[in-house]
């Protein structure tokens, strides 16, 4: 509460809520399937409460981590008295052990649509990246000092076309836009029924290339700008280019970079590549919220479950790549100083007044993992934006917790499954039952509770040096 605000129960209630959901899957499916279950406890540690029913015990405990089931001989090294064996886990048919360790992601996947239909049938799209996908996107708000803001663009205007070309979607309008960096150009919005020509002139970032190209500590990065070059303004990428390319002094560039400046001592030459700027433009676009239908709804649904689950498995695959874990481990130095009276070091990114430590990447950039730090600031962020915020994030936060427990290593529910159908492939195979050994896998086991370990405590200390935004 003292961090976040008082919407922090909010969040907190909605993640119990969707664990033990989880966990109910588990419990009920293995009930269901002749399993013997002998705990399901809200919370991990000392037992506050807790009261028996049939062979299961229900309750509560101190800490309000989540939830948990225990169902008797999940492996083959769990004593078990030999009058409970034929209820054991390891007992059953491998179809009946895959059912239940995978309802609880179902529950999580059914927890995701009923609340993204509900959401969507009630309110329509909710979000600020909606607009990739519709036509119908208006400006939302506009950067203060940014080229929009000096052509006059407003919130609320409708963008028709740029340089005579019809705009669609919002990421086919930043297509555009990047073609045309640092040129001016005319751009045609509707505003209160009305057509208006206004002529910007797009300002210019750096893209990947470029900014992988000029030397830095931390490296910069695409979106960075370039302000000026020993004081005095580049107007253009070329311009920078020129500069950068000759051989002569070091010179000092300004970087703008979230709204803070970030000083940078650059040795020449330094060749930077030929297209190596986008455009910018300073707004952000929103789209009409316009209740759906069921069908509509449903549609709606299965589009963000492809954009999310296609998102989750490339930033795994970013974040565990050479690249991705050097950018994630250099997240972790701290802001750099500078003494004053001292000169600046070369090829170091420097605060300049009270701008914050510069980071490694942005956490779309470096496929940054959120923490439970980080997913309550986010929820309790969209909890005092409004209902229908907070639904959808719980939602893409239920649906990301489903395809993690779909891994198939243990202990997620996903290594479960693979270990149960190999087990019952093996098995009819060999006309006789087969049970796969956990002492041999324990090594891996190991391996990614280490991992997950790291992962999770080191995800803490960045949503805590490093706070996650939300929203505009």
């Amino acid at each position: 509460v003292y961090f976040f605000g008082p919407y922090v129960f909010i969040i907190i209630g909605g993640l119990l809520v969707s664990i033990t959901l989880h966990e109910f899957g588990h419990y009920w499916t293995a009930k269901r399937s002749g399993m013997k279950v002998t705990e399901f406890f809200l919370g991990f540690g000392p037992r506050l409460w807790s009261f028996q029913r049939g062979e299961t015990e229900y309750g509560l405990k101190l800490i309000p981590a989540g939830a948990y089931v225990r169902i008797i001989g999940m492996n083959n090294l769990e004593e078990v008295d030999p009058a409970d064996e034929p209820r054991t886990y390891r007992a059953q048919s491998a179809p009946k052990r895959m059912a239940t360790v995978l309802a609880g992601p179902a529950m999580n996947i059914l927890i995701a649509l009923t609340l993204l239909v509900v959401v969507f049938m009630a309110k329509g799209p909710v979000g600020e990246n909606w607009s990739s996908t519709r036509t119908d996107w208006t400006v939302e708000s506009v950067q203060a000092g940014s080229a929009a803001a000096l052509a006059g663009l407003q919130p609320g205007d409708r963008v028709i076309s740029v340089g005579g070309e019809p705009v669609t979607t919002f990421d086919a309008f930043r297509a555009q836009i990047d073609t045309d960096a640092g040129r001016q150009m005319p751009v045609v919005v509707e505003r209160d029924g009305q057509q208006l020509t206004l002529q910007p002139t797009f300002g210019w970032r750096l893209n990947k290339a470029a900014a992988g190209a000029i030397p830095s500590s931390p490296p910069l990065l695409a979106s960075d700008i370039v302000a000026t070059v020993d004081g005095r303004p580049v107007a253009t990428y070329d311009e920078l280019a020129a500069l950068l390319g000759q051989t002569g002094d070091p010179v000092t560039l300004v970087i703008e970079r979230g709204g803070s400046n970030y000083s940078l001592v650059v040795p020449r030459p330094v060749t930077l590549p030929a297209a190596g700027a986008s455009g910018y433009l300073g707004v952000r676009a929103s789209v009409p919220s316009t209740p759906e239908s069921f069908v509509g709804a449903l549609g709606e649904t299965g589009r963000l479950f492809a954009t999310m689950a296609t998102g989750t498995f490339a930033g795994f695959g970013k974040l565990f790549s050479p690249e991705g874990a050097s950018n994630y481990v250099s997240q972790f130095s701290g802001p750099t100083t500078t003494v004053a009276g001292t000169p600046a070091q070369p090829n170091v990114l420097t605060p300049i007044g009270e701008a914050p430590g510069p980071s490694a990447a942005t956490a779309a950039e470096s496929a940054r993992p959120v923490s439970i730090v980080g997913i309550v600031q986010v929820g309790s962020g969209a909890a005092e934006q409004g209902i229908w915020q907070f639904l959808m994030l719980l939602a893409v936060v239920n649906f990301a917790l489903a395809l993690i427990n779909l891994l198939p290593v243990l202990p997620f529910d996903g290594g479960h499954a693979v270990i149960a159908g190999y087990e019952g492939i093996r098995g009819s195979i060999r006309h006789e039952r087969y049970q796969a050994d956990l002492t041999k896998m324990m090594p891996i086991v190991y391996g990614v509770f280490a991992l997950l370990l790291v992962l999770g405590l080191s995800s803490i200390v960045l949503d805590l040096m490093h706070p996650v935004n939300y929203g505009p």
